[in-house]
């Protein structure tokens, strides 16, 4: 299913959603996008965009490939992002969210959501987390090393880093 306002893929067929009812899945979903979104387009439009993409994912990359999610984000254009789909924990290695570069694909826990299900804004942050890591596959051939991820995440949310930058 691909919600109309955000651009965003989701399977929420009834094996991943079995604690919700349809419209309760697709009330977390529709928040939990509409506050991604919102990061994303944010992010995308600070003048220090390249410089953050730089500390998340390192400078391998060409900076014209970076700002084609810029320049998407800005716009509100989320249609390359991949599709995202609610597996059981068990299936992701216990993880609360995955992405796969083979698959294209961001796995969030079926576990996690459900648990989460009235703080979208949790949901929100694994959410960002996994697109980060799609992200740098798109622009780097090797993975970024430490948790890029995660990296991500805190710059797109403008959370203070370690090293007092962000």
């Amino acid at each position: 299913m691909i919600d109309n306002l955000t651009g965003f893929a989701y399977n929420v067929s009834s094996d991943n959603f079995l604690f919700l009812s349809s419209q309760d899945s697709l009330n977390v979903f529709e928040s939990v996008f509409a506050e991604v979104k919102q990061y994303l387009r944010r992010f995308a439009t600070e003048p220090d965009f390249l410089s953050k993409m730089q500390m998340a994912f390192g400078n391998n990359f060409t900076p014209n490939s970076v700002l084609s999610f810029s320049d998407a984000w800005a716009k509100g254009d989320f249609a390359d992002l991949p599709q995202i789909e609610i597996r059981s924990s068990q299936e992701i290695n216990g993880a609360l969210g995955a992405f796969s570069k083979e698959n294209n694909r961001i796995y969030l826990a079926k576990e996690f959501v459900r648990e989460n299900q009235s703080h979208p804004e949790i949901i929100a942050q694994v959410l960002l987390e996994e697109i980060g890591h799609f992200v740098d596959s798109r622009i780097n051939v090797a993975d970024t090393p430490g948790d890029e991820g995660e990296f991500f995440t805190a710059l797109v949310q403008g959370q203070t880093l370690g090293n007092g930058s962000a």
